[in-house]
């Protein structure tokens, strides 16, 4: 299973996720195109920090290396969906995400834990968050449907969108 992400520059905007089952064997640093998948889907998301919670943490910039800042780009080691014991701020599952190259990694050198992708807030709109991606509830319960408990690769990168 892989999952792309492209962000735009500016984190106020959406960007979005795609994941599938590729047809084809890609290396990861080959960007891929929902028509290269086997059943491909893309939907929005967005990697963008909370303002506050990042300027009262000493991140007021919201940089992606640094704790409470924006989500990092990179490639992230092989991940799964987490069911929770209980609905949270999160929803009822997340997708625990550990950078391994890239801003990711550079990221985790300097103390960033606890990212993923995820729901919750059970709203229609994309909310800000404390440095995960934030997917409508809808698109991410299909994803991780689909998904299932298959290995996830993933590449979060930015780019036009």
């Amino acid at each position: 299973m892989k999952i792309q992400v492209i962000l735009p520059v500016d984190r106020y905007r959406a960007g979005k996720i795609m994941y599938g089952r590729n047809s084809q064997y890609h290396h990861i640093d080959t960007p891929w195109t929902i028509q290269q998948w086997y059943g491909g889907h893309e939907a929005p998301c967005l990697g963008k920090a909370d303002n506050a919670k990042a300027k009262a943490n000493d991140n007021s910039t919201r940089n992606s290396l640094y704790p409470w800042g924006d989500t990092p780009t990179g490639i992230y080691a092989p991940t799964h969906p987490v069911w929770l014991d209980k609905k949270t701020q999160l929803g009822e599952a997340w997708i625990p995400i550990i950078g391994i190259s890239g801003d990711a990694l550079r990221a985790v050198k300097n103390g960033r834990t606890g990212l993923g992708i995820h729901a919750g807030r059970g709203s229609d709109k994309l909310k800000p968050t404390y440095g995960c991606l934030r997917m409508l509830a809808k698109d991410f319960y299909r994803m991780i449907a689909y998904i299932n408990e298959d290995p996830i690769d993933l590449e979060i990168t930015e780019g036009n969108i």
